[in-house]
């Protein structure tokens, strides 16, 4: 069981240990038994001093099983299978280590996304900067097949790959004005945005390093198991002392050889790193072992309507013109002058109609609307005094008035595409789905009914969603709760998971999961939970059986000492690896 992960001290000692393994076990076969015993002897003596340095300065390791395993071995003559011992136990360690960096370089790889250079737009010119340089305001170029460098507002119109962002394959369209995270990957030709944020501070840059930093994180399992394991050590030399005395220091020597717990440790913290990276690659940051745990417990989830299920978009589902005003003409009006306006919804009411009519005069007043003259036409987009059209419950209504008229466009909200293949995920996992929203009953009960929730609440204010929380909490067992805005983070800092939808800014905060991809996400944290889950119980009972068999070979003297460190120490580790690995492999499939 080495003592961590990146230590270059603990990786020379693995490799010295293997070739002084590999040399005494050498020396043996052509006939230095001198000397391979005194190496046997050295090799046994060091282990026990390192055992007894790190007991000093407060940490435990299995050097002193192994160390005991020497010594008996060269007690009896057994010189080459001490050797070919101290040989596997080097290889052992050097493997355990590989496999926890593995997950780490998994991590780490998300780092190719993140371009060195970036081209931006100075003096009318075109200049190659370092993508550290880049500063909020600077105007970035991103030509065909490169990443965005830092977190940019297009200024115009680009398609992107956004599957290492929100762990969606199909290609995004993304209109000037809209947000576009670092590490998305231009798939048309060149575009230009305006920089947001540093680039420490960008999307890929923070969800590399939230991921790694969670990695490190141990789950509880892992931190017991770690508490745990000098009483195992103990335990397991009692029983190689007891065993001793009635078959011998030979067969004896077998429960040292199966008896190290480094395989339940190693495998924990691999499937937790694991996990980890695999999440965060599909765009779903989780802070440490801990939120796996937690995620797999749930029973109930509670999301967020607006920002999480459905988009910040919508569209016309009806219109009800002025009298005496064709649907075409005003339909034209109104989206020519709303083009006009930076307010959402007038964004949304400039996308309604093709045709652009000449605009002037424009003044907007917040909170109350903006009006212009258009195509020679007085019109008026917001608030309107007097009898006006109104909308079926659960729409939106948008006045306007033409010329004395008034009109009515009843728009609705855009549901996230992904929101009800998500529903059906987390439906599917036998868990409870409300929806929880601020937004009028109404409106929610729509959107519920198209993802096909039968439980939705809407009016809540932030401490209504928190209360909620604890309801359902009492009712059904623990909650998720998922959502993407500052009202959100009471209900998410009370939920057993807090899940921040969107902003990875909420991830150093009160959030235990952050998922920029929206709903999705949140099923794929709840999955991977259960999956992380399952590959410890297993990994663990195969370990167990694996070295149980081991054990029990060397007393009943069927299997040598090597084969029983091969197979008990070595191969209950790798197999418990391989089997998690295969368990989790399902986590790098898309969508």
């Amino acid at each position: 069981m080495s003592s961590g992960i990146g230590n270059e001290e603990q990786r020379v000692l693995w490799y010295a240990l293997l070739i002084g393994g590999a040399v005494i076990a050498l020396s043996t076969r052509l006939g230095y038994r001198g000397i391979s015993e005194a190496l046997l002897l050295l090799v046994s003596v060091l282990l026990a001093a390192r055992f007894s340095y790190a007991i000093l300065t407060k940490r435990f390791t299995v050097d002193l099983l192994m160390s005991v395993a020497g010594l008996v071995l060269l007690r009896h003559g057994l010189v080459l299978e001490g050797g070919i011992v101290m040989a596997l136990y080097g290889l052992a360690e050097l493997s355990e280590e590989y496999a926890e960096r593995y997950a780490i370089r998994k991590l780490e790889g998300l780092r190719k996304l993140i371009p060195r250079k970036a081209l931006v737009e100075r003096n009318g010119g075109l200049y190659e900067v370092s993508a550290e340089e880049l500063r909020p305001g600077d105007i970035v170029v991103v030509r065909k097949g490169e990443a965005v460098p830092v977190d940019i507002r297009l200024v115009s119109r680009g398609v992107f790959d956004l599957s290492h962002v929100t762990g969606e394959p199909e290609p995004v369209e993304a209109l000037p004005g809209v947000e576009v995270p670092s590490g998305a990957i231009n798939l048309g030709n060149p575009v230009k945005g305006i920089a947001i944020r540093e680039p420490s501070s960008s999307f890929m840059q923070r969800l590399v390093r939230e991921a790694l930093e969670a990695a490190e994180r141990k789950a509880s399992i892992q931190r017991l198991l770690e508490r745990i394991a000098p009483h195992i050590t103990l335990g397991v030399l009692a029983v190689f002392a007891a065993t001793h005395l009635v078959l011998g220091g030979v067969r004896a020597v077998s429960i040292l050889l199966a008896g190290c717990p480094s395989a339940f440790i190693v495998t924990s913290g691999y499937s937790t790193a694991l996990s980890i990276a695999l999440l965060a690659s599909r765009g779903v940051v989780v802070k440490g072992g801990q939120v796996l745990e937690a995620s797999a417990k749930v029973r109930v989830v509670l999301l967020d309507k607006t920002g999480t299920v459905t988009t910040t978009r919508h569209r016309v589902a009806r219109v009800q013109p002025p009298p005496g005003i064709s649907e075409e003409r005003f339909l034209a009006l109104v989206s020519s002058l709303a083009a006009a306006s930076l307010h959402p919804l007038s964004r949304a009411l400039a996308t309604i109609a093709q045709d652009r009519l000449p605009v002037s005069h424009v003044k907007e007043t917040p909170g109350l609307g903006i009006e212009g003259v258009v195509d020679g036409a007085r019109v008026f987009i917001g608030r309107v005094e007097g009898d006006a059209p109104e909308c079926p419950r659960g729409l939106k209504t948008i006045h306007a008035r033409v010329e004395g008229g008034i009109g009515a466009i009843c728009l609705e909200e855009v549901v996230d595409p992904s929101a009800p293949r998500a529903v059906a995920e987390i439906k599917s996992m036998g868990l409870r789905i409300v929806l929880a929203s601020g937004d009028q009953v109404e409106r929610v009960a729509r959107i519920a009914r198209v993802l096909g929730v039968d439980e939705y609440y809407g009016g809540l204010k932030p401490e209504d969603k928190a209360r909620l929380v604890e309801e359902y909490r009492r009712r059904a067992g623990p909650v998720a709760f998922a959502g993407d805005g500052i009202n959100d983070l009471v209900a998410i800092a009370g939920a057993d998971v807090g899940i921040a939808v969107g902003s990875i800014e909420a991830a150093t905060g009160v959030a235990d999961a952050v998922s920029p991809g929206g709903a999705l996400g949140v099923a794929r944290l709840l999955k991977a939970s259960r999956s992380f889950q399952r590959a410890l119980v297993y990994s663990f009972t195969l370990a167990t059986l694996v070295k149980v068999a081991a054990a029990i070979g060397g007393l009943a003297g069927v299997l040598d000492p090597i084969i029983v460190a091969l197979v008990g120490d070595d191969g209950s580790t790798m197999a418990s690896i391989a089997l998690a690995t295969l368990m989790l492999a399902h986590l790098h499939k898309r969508p």
